[in-house]
């Protein structure tokens, strides 16, 4: 009867262990999960935020230039159409 005690309890040892393994385990994952997730956050919040809006404005930026390109264009025809119709109708 001795060595069945023994024996449950060398098992009951190893449960102790392998749940102790599991408990470590589980916190390593949960800490390396906690600490990629906090650096994933900063990263995002101060490297990629502020260079997504950067190229967000630089495009604004382009869009605002491109626009006001195009209008001085359209000006500058209309007032060759307007200078053309003056010297035409001048003497």
């Amino acid at each position: 009867m001795s060595s069945l005690g023994a024996a449950l309890g060398n098992f009951a040892l190893l449960l102790l262990i392998f749940a102790g393994f599991l408990v470590v385990g589980f916190a390593i994952w949960w800490a390396w999960c906690t600490a990629y997730d906090l650096f994933t956050r900063i990263w995002e919040e101060y490297v990629v935020g502020p260079r997504r809006r950067r190229a967000e404005q630089a495009e604004e930026l382009a869009r605002i230039r491109r626009d006001a390109g195009e209008r001085i264009d359209r000006l500058h025809q209309a007032f060759q159409v307007a200078s053309d119709e003056i010297r035409r109708r001048s003497p």
